[in-house]
Protein backbone atom coordinates (compact mmCIF):
# COMPACT_ATOMS: atom_id res chain seq x y z
CA UNK A 1 0.00 0.00 0.00
CA UNK A 2 3.07 2.27 0.18
CA UNK A 3 3.29 3.58 -3.37
CA UNK A 4 6.26 4.90 -5.28
CA UNK A 5 6.28 8.48 -6.46
CA UNK A 6 4.90 9.12 -9.93
CA UNK A 7 8.32 9.81 -11.47
CA UNK A 8 9.61 6.49 -10.11
CA UNK A 9 6.60 4.68 -11.59
CA UNK A 10 7.39 6.30 -14.93
CA UNK A 11 10.96 5.00 -14.84
CA UNK A 12 9.68 1.46 -14.17
CA UNK A 13 7.10 1.85 -16.93
CA UNK A 14 9.77 2.87 -19.40
CA UNK A 15 12.09 0.02 -18.34
CA UNK A 16 9.47 -2.73 -18.60
CA UNK A 17 7.62 -1.30 -21.59
CA UNK A 18 4.14 -1.67 -20.05
CA UNK A 19 1.13 0.17 -21.37
CA UNK A 20 -0.42 0.77 -17.95
CA UNK A 21 0.42 0.31 -14.29
CA UNK A 22 -2.49 -0.66 -12.07
CA UNK A 23 -1.59 0.48 -8.59
CA UNK A 24 -3.04 0.16 -5.13
CA UNK A 25 -5.03 3.36 -5.59
CA UNK A 26 -6.71 1.84 -8.67
CA UNK A 27 -8.17 -1.10 -6.73
CA UNK A 28 -10.67 0.92 -4.70
CA UNK A 29 -9.88 -1.28 -1.72
CA UNK A 30 -10.82 -0.25 1.83
CA UNK A 31 -10.69 -3.62 3.62
CA UNK A 32 -8.01 -5.17 5.84
CA UNK A 33 -4.52 -5.57 4.40
CA UNK A 34 -2.23 -8.52 4.94
CA UNK A 35 1.45 -9.37 5.28
CA UNK A 36 4.01 -7.86 2.96
CA UNK A 37 3.05 -4.37 1.90
CA UNK A 38 0.64 -4.68 3.67
CA UNK A 39 -1.53 -5.67 0.73
CA UNK A 40 -5.14 -6.49 -0.17
CA UNK A 41 -6.11 -10.14 -0.60
CA UNK A 42 -4.72 -11.44 -3.88
CA UNK A 43 -8.16 -12.85 -4.68
CA UNK A 44 -9.66 -9.36 -4.60
CA UNK A 45 -6.78 -7.70 -6.45
CA UNK A 46 -6.65 -10.20 -9.31
CA UNK A 47 -10.41 -10.31 -9.89
CA UNK A 48 -10.64 -6.52 -9.76
CA UNK A 49 -7.87 -6.07 -12.30
CA UNK A 50 -9.23 -8.77 -14.60
CA UNK A 51 -12.69 -7.21 -14.55
CA UNK A 52 -11.22 -3.82 -15.44
CA UNK A 53 -9.06 -5.14 -18.28
CA UNK A 54 -11.84 -7.23 -19.80
CA UNK A 55 -13.92 -4.06 -20.07
CA UNK A 56 -11.11 -2.17 -21.81
CA UNK A 57 -9.36 -4.40 -24.32
CA UNK A 58 -9.15 -7.85 -25.83
CA UNK A 59 -6.70 -9.47 -25.98
CA UNK A 60 -4.53 -8.28 -23.10
CA UNK A 61 -1.47 -9.46 -21.19
CA UNK A 62 -1.46 -9.11 -17.40
CA UNK A 63 1.56 -9.61 -15.16
CA UNK A 64 0.83 -9.93 -11.44
CA UNK A 65 3.08 -10.70 -8.45
CA UNK A 66 1.17 -12.48 -5.69
CA UNK A 67 1.57 -10.51 -2.49
CA UNK A 68 0.06 -12.81 0.13
CA UNK A 69 2.70 -15.50 -0.50
CA UNK A 70 5.41 -13.16 0.80
CA UNK A 71 6.75 -13.09 4.35
CA UNK A 72 5.42 -13.18 7.09
CA UNK A 73 2.63 -15.44 5.65
CA UNK A 74 0.30 -14.85 8.62
CA UNK A 75 -2.45 -14.03 8.96
CA UNK A 76 -3.81 -15.03 5.56
CA UNK A 77 -6.95 -13.69 3.89
CA UNK A 78 -10.00 -15.90 3.78
CA UNK A 79 -11.20 -17.28 0.45
CA UNK A 80 -14.58 -15.83 -0.48
CA UNK A 81 -17.28 -17.17 -2.79
CA UNK A 82 -17.76 -13.59 -3.96
CA UNK A 83 -14.44 -11.71 -4.13
CA UNK A 84 -16.27 -8.38 -3.85
CA UNK A 85 -17.27 -9.24 -0.27
CA UNK A 86 -13.61 -8.95 0.78
CA UNK A 87 -13.77 -5.17 0.37
CA UNK A 88 -15.34 -4.37 3.74
CA UNK A 89 -13.79 -1.59 5.87
CA UNK A 90 -11.81 -3.11 8.72
CA UNK A 91 -8.46 -2.58 10.46
CA UNK A 92 -5.37 -4.50 9.37
CA UNK A 93 -4.87 -7.73 11.35
CA UNK A 94 -2.09 -7.84 13.94
CA UNK A 95 0.92 -9.80 12.69
CA UNK A 96 2.80 -10.33 15.96
CA UNK A 97 6.48 -10.98 16.64
CA UNK A 98 7.66 -13.37 13.94
CA UNK A 99 11.13 -13.83 15.49
CA UNK A 100 9.56 -15.71 18.38
CA UNK A 101 7.95 -18.31 16.12
CA UNK A 102 9.47 -21.79 15.89
CA UNK A 103 11.13 -22.54 12.54
CA UNK A 104 8.82 -25.47 11.77
CA UNK A 105 5.79 -23.32 12.47
CA UNK A 106 7.13 -20.57 10.21
CA UNK A 107 7.77 -23.12 7.47
CA UNK A 108 4.21 -24.41 7.78
CA UNK A 109 2.93 -20.84 7.56
CA UNK A 110 4.71 -20.51 4.24
CA UNK A 111 3.20 -23.76 2.95
CA UNK A 112 -0.23 -22.54 4.05
CA UNK A 113 0.34 -19.34 2.07
CA UNK A 114 1.25 -21.37 -1.03
CA UNK A 115 -1.91 -23.44 -0.53
CA UNK A 116 -3.96 -20.24 -0.32
CA UNK A 117 -2.45 -18.94 -3.57
CA UNK A 118 -3.08 -22.20 -5.42
CA UNK A 119 -6.69 -22.33 -4.25
CA UNK A 120 -7.17 -18.67 -5.12
CA UNK A 121 -5.67 -19.12 -8.59
CA UNK A 122 -7.73 -22.26 -9.20
CA UNK A 123 -10.86 -20.30 -8.33
CA UNK A 124 -9.82 -17.51 -10.70
CA UNK A 125 -8.99 -19.85 -13.58
CA UNK A 126 -12.19 -21.87 -13.27
CA UNK A 127 -14.23 -18.66 -13.31
CA UNK A 128 -12.70 -17.63 -16.65
CA UNK A 129 -15.19 -17.88 -19.53
CA UNK A 130 -12.79 -17.35 -22.44
CA UNK A 131 -11.52 -20.67 -23.80
CA UNK A 132 -8.45 -19.00 -25.33
CA UNK A 133 -7.14 -17.59 -22.04
CA UNK A 134 -3.62 -18.73 -21.16
CA UNK A 135 -2.29 -18.75 -17.59
CA UNK A 136 1.41 -18.97 -16.78
CA UNK A 137 2.31 -19.54 -13.13
CA UNK A 138 5.98 -18.88 -12.45
CA UNK A 139 7.72 -19.65 -9.17
CA UNK A 140 9.99 -16.74 -8.23
CA UNK A 141 12.38 -18.04 -5.56
CA UNK A 142 12.46 -20.01 -2.33
CA UNK A 143 11.89 -17.91 0.81
CA UNK A 144 15.22 -17.48 2.65
CA UNK A 145 13.59 -17.50 6.10
CA UNK A 146 12.40 -21.10 5.79
CA UNK A 147 14.15 -22.77 2.85
CA UNK A 148 16.92 -25.32 3.36
CA UNK A 149 19.97 -26.11 1.26
CA UNK A 150 18.49 -29.46 0.27
CA UNK A 151 15.42 -27.68 -1.10
CA UNK A 152 17.55 -26.59 -4.05
CA UNK A 153 16.97 -23.54 -6.20
CA UNK A 154 14.48 -24.94 -8.71
CA UNK A 155 11.06 -23.30 -9.00
CA UNK A 156 7.99 -24.50 -10.91
CA UNK A 157 6.47 -23.14 -14.10
CA UNK A 158 2.90 -24.15 -14.91
CA UNK A 159 1.20 -23.61 -18.28
CA UNK A 160 -2.60 -23.75 -18.01
CA UNK A 161 -5.00 -23.65 -20.93
CA UNK A 162 -8.34 -25.14 -21.99
CA UNK A 163 -6.78 -25.99 -25.37
CA UNK A 164 -5.57 -29.63 -25.05
CA UNK A 165 -3.54 -29.50 -28.28
CA UNK A 166 -1.71 -26.39 -27.07
CA UNK A 167 -0.91 -27.94 -23.68
CA UNK A 168 0.25 -31.21 -25.26
CA UNK A 169 3.17 -29.40 -26.91
CA UNK A 170 4.84 -28.80 -23.55
CA UNK A 171 5.06 -32.50 -22.70
CA UNK A 172 7.17 -32.97 -25.83
CA UNK A 173 9.55 -30.30 -24.51
CA UNK A 174 10.08 -31.91 -21.10
CA UNK A 175 7.11 -30.70 -19.07
CA UNK A 176 5.08 -33.09 -16.89
CA UNK A 177 1.30 -33.08 -16.32
CA UNK A 178 0.06 -31.92 -12.92
CA UNK A 179 1.45 -29.72 -10.16
CA UNK A 180 4.21 -32.05 -8.97
CA UNK A 181 7.47 -32.49 -10.88
CA UNK A 182 8.40 -36.19 -10.91
CA UNK A 183 11.79 -37.40 -9.66
CA UNK A 184 14.24 -39.60 -11.53
CA UNK A 185 15.76 -42.85 -10.22
CA UNK A 186 18.28 -40.89 -8.14
CA UNK A 187 15.53 -38.87 -6.46
CA UNK A 188 16.42 -35.73 -8.39
CA UNK A 189 13.87 -33.49 -10.03
CA UNK A 190 14.33 -32.89 -13.73
CA UNK A 191 15.12 -29.32 -14.72
CA UNK A 192 13.35 -28.60 -18.01
CA UNK A 193 14.46 -25.00 -18.52
CA UNK A 194 15.62 -21.76 -17.01
CA UNK A 195 13.39 -18.73 -16.61
CA UNK A 196 15.31 -17.15 -19.50
CA UNK A 197 13.86 -19.78 -21.79
CA UNK A 198 10.23 -18.84 -21.16
CA UNK A 199 10.02 -16.33 -24.02
CA UNK A 200 11.22 -18.75 -26.70
CA UNK A 201 9.00 -21.49 -25.23
CA UNK A 202 5.87 -19.38 -25.49
CA UNK A 203 6.64 -17.92 -28.92
CA UNK A 204 7.22 -21.39 -30.36
CA UNK A 205 4.10 -22.86 -28.75
CA UNK A 206 1.78 -19.98 -29.60
CA UNK A 207 2.98 -19.90 -33.19
CA UNK A 208 2.59 -23.66 -33.57
CA UNK A 209 -1.01 -23.70 -32.42
CA UNK A 210 -2.32 -20.27 -33.36
CA UNK A 211 0.04 -18.58 -35.78
CA UNK A 212 1.15 -20.42 -38.89
CA UNK A 213 -0.64 -22.29 -41.69
CA UNK A 214 0.00 -26.05 -41.34
CA UNK A 215 1.98 -26.17 -44.61
CA UNK A 216 4.62 -23.78 -43.26
CA UNK A 217 4.60 -25.00 -39.68
CA UNK A 218 7.72 -27.16 -39.47
CA UNK A 219 9.97 -24.81 -41.42
CA UNK A 220 9.06 -21.59 -39.63
CA UNK A 221 8.79 -22.45 -35.96
CA UNK A 222 11.32 -20.56 -33.83
CA UNK A 223 13.74 -22.62 -31.79
CA UNK A 224 13.03 -23.39 -28.14
CA UNK A 225 16.01 -22.19 -26.10
CA UNK A 226 15.74 -23.80 -22.63
CA UNK A 227 18.54 -21.59 -21.27
CA UNK A 228 17.51 -18.46 -23.11
CA UNK A 229 19.95 -16.38 -25.12
CA UNK A 230 23.37 -16.43 -23.49
CA UNK A 231 24.69 -12.94 -24.06
CA UNK A 232 28.25 -13.86 -23.12
CA UNK A 233 28.33 -16.46 -25.91
CA UNK A 234 27.23 -14.09 -28.68
CA UNK A 235 29.97 -13.00 -31.09
CA UNK A 236 31.13 -9.47 -30.52
CA UNK A 237 31.67 -7.40 -33.62
CA UNK A 238 33.50 -4.10 -33.38
CA UNK A 239 33.35 -1.94 -36.47
CA UNK A 240 36.17 0.51 -37.03
CA UNK A 241 36.57 3.26 -39.55
CA UNK A 242 39.81 4.59 -40.84
CA UNK A 243 39.96 8.37 -40.68
CA UNK A 244 42.49 10.23 -42.76
CA UNK A 245 43.58 13.52 -41.28
CA UNK A 246 44.70 16.21 -43.63
CA UNK A 247 47.68 18.32 -42.53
Amino acid sequence: SQELKDDEWERYKHFYGVDEWLRYRDLGYTGPRYGWGPAPPDQYALHTVRQRLQAQADPYFLFFITQNSHYPWVPLPQMADDWRSLNQPAPDPVVGNQDAIDHNVRRQNYLDAVDYELRMLTFLILSERDDDTLYILVGDHHPPRVSRKEDGFETPIHIISRNPEFVAQFEQLGFSPGLVVPQNDQGERAVAMRHEGLYSLLMRSLMADYGLPPANLAANLPEFLPNGVQLDSLPLTIETESISRQP
